[in-house]
């Protein structure tokens, strides 16, 4: 007998967690929150569905209930693994090769806390064995590097994870290489984030019609020949593909992104051909010095036309010395309007002679992509999470040809 469960994430943003189990064996399908933690007592952020109810391994590492279990990360957004800042045991934790690299270079580049768990890395479409079960991980498409989406197999049964997923990326084939697959499996549970479901479409243009990454660099491309004020990117660290995008158009206009320190040392480690511009401080020693291209902000902010600049929220007082200026939001933070820094961050545009353009593409697949993949899939059941109104998804999937589950906290499920 094989049982599901469900731990959080399932009216959330993040944050989603399920176990399948065995009677000696279980997985544990990602370790997020959808938010990152306030309170030092994991119990308390269990009672609040903050962390998963999931006590002996945040409380008690000597406890092995199963004779066999790991966790597995469908990709390195805090939403799927901020939880694991507090895990004690020495469970094994599994993410693709990718995640795990990159990894390796935030927390080295100071971009990500280091952790103290015991980490795998693993290849897509190997499988790995954990007691009675299989987990394999397939090459996805989400704006994270390494996004993985999961299938899961106790021999007779089948249950995929989609992990985060769109169509309008860069690497749909690899989507619909996992589709195929999965519908060939004729899963018996197939579980589907339904991001896009949270909002209006005509509330939010992201999840209605969003732009590709190739619509992105075209419009930062254009800005670059048109607008002598300098061009200020925020993008997010874990979209490596999008970084590296960024640095190539800008060297090819002659206008280079000039990178905080933490940043160009994560784009050298991945690319070390790369022409990297970094912003020049005491900070750099001889490594940096021979890879990267220091300038200087006096530089900068005579010539503006002749840079673009790579500004995290943390460093935002930097651009009171650069002003006016073109802020980009690229799907850097704060993320969107619920992060109460988002409105900080608007006020300082404003009141520092900046002008606001969002320059991003959204990771999730819209409402219509969704119903797709559902329906390409085709599962016995398909679960629906990862959204602030699964009802809605529940409701636009229900003339396909599968069960649709709206999951309960903690019940089991058993196949």
């Amino acid at each position: 007998m094989t049982t599901v469960r469900f731990l959080n994430g399932l009216t959330t943003i993040g944050g989603n967690i399920m176990e399948i189990t065995t009677a000696t064996s279980r997985v544990i399908m990602d370790f997020g929150m959808a938010d990152n933690g306030s309170a030092a007592d994991p119990e308390i952020l269990i009672a609040e569905h903050r962390l998963p109810a999931l006590k002996s391994l945040f409380t008690n590492p000597t406890d092995h209930r199963y004779q066999h279990e790991a966790i597995f990360i469908s990709h390195l957004h805090l939403d799927h693994t901020a939880a694991l800042q507090y895990l004690k045991s020495d469970i094994p934790v599994y993410l693709s090769h990718d995640s795990y690299r990159l990894y390796q270079s935030l927390a080295a580049s100071g971009l990500a806390i280091p952790l103290g768990v015991n980490l795998h890395a693993f290849e897509y479409e190997h499988h790995i064995q954990i007691g009675d079960l299989t987990v394999t991980g397939y090459a996805s498409d989400h704006d994270a590097f390494g996004a993985t989406a999961f299938l899961i197999s106790d021999g007779q049964h089948h249950f995929g994870h989609s992990g985060d997923v769109r169509l309008h990326g860069p690497h749909v084939e690899r989507v619909q290489h996992w589709m195929n697959v999965f519908r060939s499996l004729h899963l018996d549970l197939f579980m589907l984030e339904a991001t896009s479901f949270s909002f209006e479409p005509s509330d939010n243009i992201e999840f209605s019609v969003p732009a590709s990454e190739d619509d992105i660099q075209q419009s930062f491309s254009q800005l670059l020949q048109t607008d002598d004020r300098l061009q200020v990117i925020n993008p997010y660290p874990r979209n490596l593909e999008r970084l590296l995008r960024f640095n190539q158009t800008a060297n090819a206009y002659n206008r280079p992104v000039v990178w905080e320190l933490p940043y160009a040392r994560l784009l050298n480690s991945f690319y070390p051909e790369a022409l990297i511009h970094v912003l020049a401080s005491n900070r750099l020693n001889k490594q940096d010095l021979a890879s990267l291209i220091p300038v200087g902000l006096p530089i900068i902010k005579h010539e503006p036309q002749r840079f673009s600049l790579q500004n995290s929220y943390a460093n935002l007082a930097l651009l009171t010395e650069v002003k006016p200026f073109m802020y980009l939001h690229s799907n850097g933070e704060p993320l969107g309007e619920y992060d109460p820094r988002y409105a900080s961050l608007m006020n300082f545009i404003t009141d520092n002679d900046g002008e606001l353009r969002h320059l991003g593409s959204s990771g999730h697949a819209t409402r219509q992509a969704l119903v797709a993949i559902a329906k390409t899939v085709n599962a016995q059941t398909t679960g629906i999470w990862h959204t602030f109104q699964p009802e809605t998804a529940e409701k636009a999937m229900q003339d396909l040809d599968t069960n649709i589950l709206l999951p309960a906290y903690d019940a089991t499920y058993t196949f």
